[in-house]
């Protein structure tokens, strides 16, 4: 069938496209057609869900990547002096050589859910990194125990700083 015949109302469902899927058209109702999924671009490694990649844009190519993330939360940030901080939608802080990739930290925050990516600022000559996370309830619905709220919280880290964090909630 032709375009023009689909148009003129000769398909009720929808025009046929050249490959054999419908289109749904205006006022038409019923399910629409199943989306594409788009090809995977740049660094892919079967079976890993979240890494971070440090990404050369002069050559094009990867310098180095870490195995840790997730699909979405959290976020990472580099700084002039050559570090590389991210935060995981785990609630962990970890800061990485910016030019190798090398760890140089991991902070558990005891935060998860709603993770905001870190960020940095200098007050009097010290430069902070700070991050927000925690919103809701872990473990609601799960094996009919009562959950344990982690409540958001805003968490601020410096070089020299002396500061515990609280323990997690049980």
């Amino acid at each position: 069938m032709q375009l023009r015949e689909a148009l003129d109302g000769g398909e009720d469902v929808g025009r046929r496209t050249g490959r054999g899927r419908l289109l749904r058209g205006p006022g038409e109702r019923g399910p629409a057609p199943p989306m594409s999924t788009p090809k995977a671009y740049g660094p892919v490694r079967q079976g890993q869900r979240g890494i971070l990649s440090a990404w050369d844009p002069a050559t094009q190519k990867e310098r180095w990547f870490a195995p840790v993330g997730g699909q979405s939360g959290g976020g990472a940030l580099s700084t002039a002096g050559n570090l590389v901080f991210q935060v995981t939608p785990q609630g962990s802080l970890l800061a990485y050589t910016a030019d190798k990739g090398e760890k140089l930290l991991e902070i558990q925050t005891n935060l998860r859910g709603a993770m905001g990516p870190p960020m940095t600022f200098m007050l009097d000559g010290k430069q902070y990194v700070s991050l927000q996370g925690g919103q809701g309830a872990a473990g609601s619905g799960f094996g009919g125990g009562a959950a344990s709220p982690i409540l958001p919280k805003l968490l601020t880290f410096v070089l020299d700083g002396t500061a515990r964090l609280a323990p997690a909630n049980p």
